[in-house]
């Protein structure tokens, strides 16, 4: 079977998709706007090299657009960088279950976004397949072989909270010469810590010292 699938500029169904066609049967193409072919994917790639998937790049090593023979994954072991995306990451456990064998991942420096890493295994744990988190700095994690994906019966997708966050939780209000940011506080409880907003107060500009750090995504 041969398939061509142009995917615009989603990086986020990029990277699970060839994941998880390089798990199955057949030849797959996978395209996108030029935009698209800027955006890394060598780390992954990687990662699915080594758990026995074949990919190749079509223009530019470590870029989009790609072409997978995918005969199945055989499981192992991949060691692979977190520093650019958690989609990755997210990525590979997605696909493991579908592994002849157990998939181990470790991550060879630091890994960010670690809220969206864990609404995967979340999300993975409701579908049946449990994915162990072990010791160390950074973490590693294992699939065990022979599990299976089976649905839960009823599922609901939660919204997009992080483009959501974007307008409300910077909204701005200009009166005059008087500029300020709405500040919104994270529940404790939600697997990504943008998803609910309990309270917010007004801030003006001028008390703004900081908003975000790079290395603790949702976090204000």
């Amino acid at each position: 079977r041969e398939l061509r699938l142009f995917l615009g500029n989603a990086g986020t169904a990029m990277r699970p998709l060839a994941a998880v066609l390089a798990a199955g049967r057949g030849r797959y193409v996978l395209e996108g706007v030029p935009r698209m072919h800027e955006r890394p994917i060598g780390d992954l790639v990687e990662g699915l090299r080594a758990l026995g998937a074949q990919i190749r790049y079509l223009g530019r090593s470590g870029f989009p657009p790609l072409e997978i023979a995918a005969a199945g994954l055989g499981g192992g072991h991949a060691a692979i960088s977190g520093a650019t995306s958690s989609q990755f990451l997210s990525a590979l456990l997605l696909a493991a279950p579908l592994a002849a064998g157990e998939v181990q991942v470790s991550i060879t420096d630091r890994l960010v976004s670690w809220p969206y890493v864990k609404m995967t295994i979340a999300l993975m744990a409701r579908f049946g397949v449990q994915v162990q988190t072990l010791a160390g700095e950074p973490p590693r994690f294992r699939v065990a072989a022979g599990q299976r994906y089976r649905s839960p019966g009823r599922a609901s997708v939660e919204g997009d909270a992080s483009s959501g966050r974007i307008v409300q939780g910077i909204a701005f209000d200009v009166v005059g010469r008087r500029t300020g940011y709405w500040l919104f506080q994270d529940h404790p409880g939600d697997l990504y810590s943008s998803a609910t907003f309990l309270s917010s107060r007004f801030v003006p500009a001028s008390e703004i010292r900081h908003l975000y750090r790079a290395d603790r995504v949702g976090q204000v």
